[in-house]
C-alpha cells in the first residue's frame, strides 16, 4: 500500500503496488457491513459485473477482484493523472482542443456503454480520470445499471445532486439517453 487516492462512504481507493512486479492498482476496498446496513451490496456487484463486461480503452480496466470476511476488494488499473474535476479547478478554462478530445472519448465510452445496454447514470468531472498521455478514462460504476434486451429503462432515484437528470429529479422512468 503506497497512499490513499480516494475516500467515500463505504471505503476508499489505496494506490498499491504489486510485490516483485512493481505494478501500480488502484484498489478499491469496500465494507461489507456498511452495504448490508444500507441495502447497497447490489452496487459494488453491479459495478464490478461492469467493469467484467466492459473493454474499453475510455474506461477503467478491471484488474481482479477479491474479498474477505469484512471487505470486498475491486483491482483496477491506475490512471495516474488524476480527476477531471481537478484538472478543471487548476486550469480554470481549458483549452477547446482538450474539451474537444474529451468530449469525444466520453462519447465513445458512453456510446459503448449504451451498446452493452448499461446506464451508466453518474457522468460528471469527479468520475472522469485522466491518464499521463492526456486521454480519459471514465471510472466509478457503482451505479451503473445492466438493462435485461425486455427492460429499457429504470426508475431508482440516484446520481450526485449537481449532475441529476430532469428525469431522475421529475421521478419519471429513464432510460440510457439520461446519460447525455
Amino acid at each position: 500500500i503506497l497512499s490513499v487516492i480516494g475516500r467515500g462512504f463505504y471505503g476508499k481507493v489505496q494506490l498499491v503496488k504489486k510485490k516483485g512486479t512493481n505494478e501500480l492498482y488502484a484498489l478499491k476496498s469496500v465494507h461489507k457491513s456498511l452495504l448490508i446496513e444500507h441495502q447497497k451490496v447490489h452496487t459494488i456487484l453491479s459495478e464490478r459485473n461492469v467493469l467484467m463486461k466492459s473493454k474499453h480503452p475510455f474506461i477503467v480496466d478491471i484488474c481482479f477482484a477479491f474479498q474477505t470476511s469484512t471487505k470486498v476488494y475491486i483491482g483496477l488499473e491506475y490512471v495516474a493523472g488524476g480527476e477531471l474535476f481537478s484538472h478543471m479547478r487548476k486550469c480554470k478554462k481549458l483549452p477547446l482542443e482538450e474539451v474537444r478530445l474529451y468530449v469525444a472519448e466520453l462519447c465513445l465510452a458512453i456510446d459503448y456503454l449504451h451498446s452493452m445496454n448499461i446506464i451508466y447514470r453518474d457522468l460528471k468531472p469527479e468520475n472522469v480520470l485522466l491518464s499521463m498521455d492526456g486521454h480519459i478514462k471514465l471510472t466509478d460504476f457503482g451505479l451503473a445499471k445492466m438493462l435485461s434486451p425486455d427492460l429499457k429503462q429504470a426508475e431508482t432515484f440516484c446520481g450526485t445532486n449537481e449532475y441529476l437528470a430532469p428525469e431522475i429529479v421529475q421521478r419519471m422512468p429513464y432510460g440510457q439517453p439520461i446519460d447525455w
